[in-house]
C-alpha cells in the first residue's frame, strides 16, 4: 500500500508543475485574487471578536490595501466591489483609525481604472471621519479638497476649509481660499495649489503619487490652452494654420521642446506632454529701464508653457510669468533701502522698514495684463490684511489717460523711485510681490499670477 501510494506521488508530482505552468500562461502570472466576504458587516465581526475590535481593525485595513492594490495592477475590470464595504467595517470596528478615511477617500474617489470611481461614497467616508475625529484638520482639509475637485462644489468646500481653519495648528490659508472659492467659484490655479498641498503634506504612498499625477496632468491641459493660444495669434498674424512647432518656431512665439512620453498615468491619459524650455529662465516680459526711471516692455522671454495663469499679448506674447519664485532677481536675504517717492496725487511719501515692521510692495504695470489679473487678488488680500501689515503698491511704468478710473485699486500706490532703484533690487519683470520685513530684508515674494494660497503667504501675519 506504501508503495503504491509512493508510485502515484511520484506520477502526479509533476504533472503539478505542469498544470501551474498552464494555468499561469493562460490566465497571466501576476492576477488579481477572487475575494469573497463573509462578513459584511462591522457589527457582526465585533460579536465575533469581543475585546479584540483594534486589532480586526488594522487586519481588515491591510485587506482593504491588499485588495485594491490587487484590483488596480492586476484585475481586468477593476470593479472594486467589495472596496467600500472592506472600509466599512474597518472604520466600524475603529472609528478612530484616520489613515483608513484618508486613504479609503482617495480608493473610492479616483476615476477608473485608478480607482471606484465613487467620489460621493469617498466624501461621506471623509464626512463620518470628521464627525469621528473633530480635532483632525487634515481631515477636514481633505474634504473641502474633495468637495471641489470631484464635485465642483465650492460652497460646500469652502465651509470645509473654514471649519479646518479654526482646528488648532490648522494652516493659515485656509480661511484665504475659503474666501476666494466663494468669491470666484475656483479655477485650475486653485486646483493646482490644492493638489500642491496635498503632495507636500503627505507620506511617500498613494496619496503623494496620486497628487503628483494630477499635477502633471494639469501641467499637460495648461501646455494644451498655451498651444492653442499661440496657434490662434499665428492663424491671425499668418491668415493660416500652423502645420508644426516648426511654424511657430519660425514666427517667434514657441522657443521650446516639445515631446511625447507613452505611458504616463495610463490610467487618466494615453500620453504626457513634457516641455522642456532652452534655458532656466522664468517666462514672461522683460522689462527694459526707460529713460524716465520707469520700465517699457522688451524683449520677451518665452520659458516652459505648462503653467497656469499666464496671459497673452495680441500677438500670442507672454505677459507676466510663472507664478512663483526666481532666482535671478530679487530673492530672499536681499535689502530693500528705505525710499522716497511722490504718490499719484504728487505728494512726497517716505517708504522705511524699522524694527518690528512687515511691509508688503507690490510692483505693477499700467500695460501688463498680468498685472491687471493680480490687482483684484492684491485688492482682495489688502482687504484682509492684518492690521500691522503696511502694503504700498509700486507703479514702475506712466500710466495711459483714463487708467485710474477703468482699474479699480484700493490699496495706496506710489510711483517707482528711479531706475537706479529698480536695478539695485533687479526688479524686471511684473506683477511682483515682496514681502519686507525690519532693516528691508526680503523675507518672501512671488512673480505672476500666483494662487490665492500663495498670495496669503505674502500677507500673512
Amino acid at each position: 500500500m506504501r508503495l503504491r501510494l509512493l508510485l502515484i506521488v511520484g506520477v502526479l508530482a509533476p504533472v503539478v508543475a505542469w498544470s501551474q505552468a498552464q494555468i499561469e500562461r493562460l490566465e497571466g502570472r501576476y492576477r488579481a485574487q477572487e475575494e469573497v466576504l463573509y462578513l459584511w458587516s462591522g457589527e457582526q465581526v465585533k460579536r465575533l471578536l469581543p475585546g479584540f475590535e483594534g486589532i480586526a481593525a488594522d487586519l481588515y485595513w491591510l485587506r482593504t490595501v491588499q485588495y485594491f492594490g490587487g484590483e488596480r495592477a492586476f484585475a481586468a475590470e477593476k470593479r472594486f466591489e467589495l472596496l467600500l464595504p472592506l472600509i466599512e467595517i474597518t472604520t466600524t470596528l475603529d472609528p478612530r483609525l484616520e489613515i483608513a478615511y484618508r486613504y479609503g477617500a482617495v480608493f473610492l474617489s479616483e476615476a477608473p481604472p485608478a480607482g471606484a470611481g465613487r467620489p460621493r461614497d469617498g466624501i461621506e467616508l471623509l464626512k463620518r471621519g470628521a464627525c469621528q475625529l473633530p480635532d483632525s484638520w487634515p481631515l477636514q482639509q481633505q474634504l473641502g479638497f474633495f468637495q471641489y475637485l470631484f464635485l465642483h462644489d465650492s460652497v460646500r468646500a469652502a465651509a470645509a476649509l473654514e471649519k479646518a481653519g479654526k482646528q488648532p495648528g490648522a494652516p493659515f490659508w485656509f480661511h484665504t481660499l475659503a474666501a476666494d472659492l466663494v468669491a470666484r467659484g475656483g479655477d485650475r490655479v486653485a486646483a493646482r495649489r490644492m493638489w500642491q498641498q496635498m503632495l507636500d503634506q503627505s507620506e511617500v504612498g498613494v496619496l503623494k503619487e496620486n497628487a503628483r499625477l494630477r499635477l502633471a496632468l494639469y501641467d499637460a491641459l495648461d501646455l494644451a490652452d498655451h498651444l492653442a493660444t499661440l496657434v490662434s495669434a499665428y492663424e491671425t498674424r499668418t491668415g493660416r494654420r500652423p502645420q508644426r512647432l516648426e511654424d511657430l518656431s519660425r514666427a517667434g512665439l514657441w522657443r521650446g521642446r516639445c515631446r511625447m512620453e507613452p505611458g504616463f498615468a495610463s490610467t487618466m491619459m494615453k500620453a504626457r506632454v513634457a516641455c522642456r524650455s532652452r534655458g532656466n529662465r522664468p517666462c514672461g516680459v522683460r522689462f527694459e529701464p526707460a529713460a524716465d526711471g520707469g520700465f517699457h516692455r522688451g524683449q520677451t522671454i518665452p520659458h516652459q508653457p505648462a503653467i497656469a495663469g499666464r496671459s497673452m499679448r495680441a500677438d500670442g506674447r507672454l505677459c507676466g510669468s510663472r507664478g512663483g519664485r526666481s532666482t535671478r532677481f530679487a530673492r530672499e536675504g536681499r535689502r530693500v533701502p528705505a525710499f522716497e517717492t511722490t504718490a499719484i496725487d504728487g505728494k512726497v511719501q517716505k517708504v522705511d522698514f524699522p524694527a518690528g515692521s512687515q511691509t508688503v510692495l507690490l510692483f505693477f504695470l499700467s500695460g501688463c495684463s498680468a498685472c491687471h489679473k493680480m490687482i483684484p487678488e492684491w485688492n482682495r488680500a489688502y482687504q484682509r490684511r492684518p492690521k500691522q501689515l503696511r502694503v504700498v503698491g509700486v507703479l514702475m511704468d506712466q500710466e495711459p489717460p483714463g487708467f485710474w478710473s477703468t482699474i479699480s485699486i484700493q490699496f495706496p500706490v506710489l510711483r517707482s523711485p528711479g531706475r537706479l532703484f529698480l536695478r539695485s533690487l533687479k526688479v524686471n519683470r511684473a506683477p511682483l510681490a515682496l514681502r519686507v520685513g525690519p532693516g528691508g530684508r526680503i523675507e518672501d515674494f512671488t512673480l505672476g499670477v500666483v494662487d490665492p494660497i500663495r498670495l496669503g503667504e505674502i500677507f500673512r501675519p
